[in-house]
């Protein structure tokens, strides 16, 4: 995203008091997948378990008040602690939170209190779309300014310790700095601190960053071996074809594609719907990734991001076990791309700070 320039007057002020965080769409894509996968596993144990009451006699304590405390502890990790883990850790426990509380809408919106309203999944779907546009629309309507840059180069530092700072942080601090104002004095001192930052720590690597630096070093050769291309887009394929196909056999036509259709309901024609956009992100993916691997890896995490937040929730209310096992799998793959994303960033990230142009 190119930078854009502070504007003058009342927009002027408004950009200082909201500085976006580079890093919120990642933060707001582990909240709406923790929250989706929260309330798939909730409505799984209480199937299995024949929805138990905890309390017993005329009490009763909803799963919605953890869902509370759960957005309680992320709210109060973000008040009292700073640093990047924090941020990540409060928008994963802030999204099983949501996900525990959003789970009871049907006792919010009915007058019997019923848990099992049947449009339940449709308004939180609703709920999740629109809290996912809101965002996108916020952080991503605008390039960012030259002091966002130069703010979330200063929250970029909260990794540094003990004389150190972590590689690939002090690469992005560095092209943020390139993109904030020159004249401010903040981005002068800021760059000279960041020239001299020693990026290895003076002791023994930990386990961490032992992980990261070996697989890493694999990513690296893996990538560029000749299979890894056409294997990649196989995998997504194929799992494209595996869905559409449990769709047209097991959803519209479960008596077979001689028979006559299953006249598909609001959640079966959202999971044709849901399934279809995926597979265009798939399609895209396919497409991108002998120019650009960044933009193909970003596209199957759409895909995946599209199969974990709309269609395995429609897919719910036909097939829990499906539901569930598709889930894992959806997470899993969406784990592995969050690697192939951090490695190919890595990648861009020191190319640009060598004076390199990115693929």
């Amino acid at each position: 995203m190119t930078a854009g320039h502070d504007s003058v007057g009342g927009a002027s002020r408004f950009n200082n008091i909201f500085i976006r965080n580079v890093r919120a769409m990642d933060q707001l894509e582990i909240f709406l997948v923790s929250s989706v996968s929260t309330i798939l596993l909730i409505r799984m144990f209480l199937a299995l378990t024949g929805y138990p009451q905890l309390g017993g006699g005329s009490l009763h304590i909803a799963h919605m008040l953890w869902g509370g405390l759960g957005m309680l502890v992320a709210i109060i990790m973000l008040l009292m602690f700073m640093g990047k883990w924090v941020e990540y850790f409060s928008a994963f426990i802030g999204g099983v939170g949501f996900g525990a509380f959003i789970d009871e809408i049907g006792k919010f919106v009915t007058k019997d209190n019923n848990y099992f309203f049947e449009p339940s999944f449709s308004l939180m779907y609703i709920i999740f779309v629109l809290i996912y546009l809101a965002a996108h629309w916020a952080l991503t309507s605008r390039g960012y300014s030259r002091t966002e840059y130069l703010m979330n180069s200063l929250n970029f530092l909260q990794e540094y310790r003990s004389d150190h700072l972590p590689y690939d942080q002090r690469q992005a601090i560095q092209i943020y700095l390139r993109r904030s104002d020159p004249g401010d004095p903040l981005t002068a001192a800021l760059s000279g601190f960041i020239d001299e930052v020693n990026t290895v720590s003076a002791g023994a690597p930990g386990y961490y960053e032992r992980l990261k630096t070996f697989l890493r070093r694999h990513y690296y050769r893996m990538v560029e071996t000749r299979y890894f291309a056409p294997l990649l887009n196989l995998f997504f394929v194929v799992q494209l074809i595996i869905g559409m196909s449990f769709i047209f056999t097991e959803v519209l036509f479960p008596q077979g594609l001689g028979g006559s259709p299953a006249g598909p309901g609001f959640s079966e024609m959202a999971l044709l719907v849901s399934s279809v956009i995926s597979g265009f992100f798939i399609l895209l993916g396919v497409l991108y990734l002998r120019r650009s691997k960044l933009a193909a890896y970003k596209m199957f995490e759409r895909a995946m991001l599209v199969n974990i937040l709309l269609s395995q929730v429609f897919l719910f209310t036909i097939n829990q076990l499906g539901a569930i096992t598709g889930l894992i799998f959806s997470l899993l793959v969406l784990s592995a791309l969050r690697f192939l994303i951090d490695g190919e960033a890595v990648k861009q990230t020191a190319r640009q700070t060598t004076g390199r142009e990115g693929v």
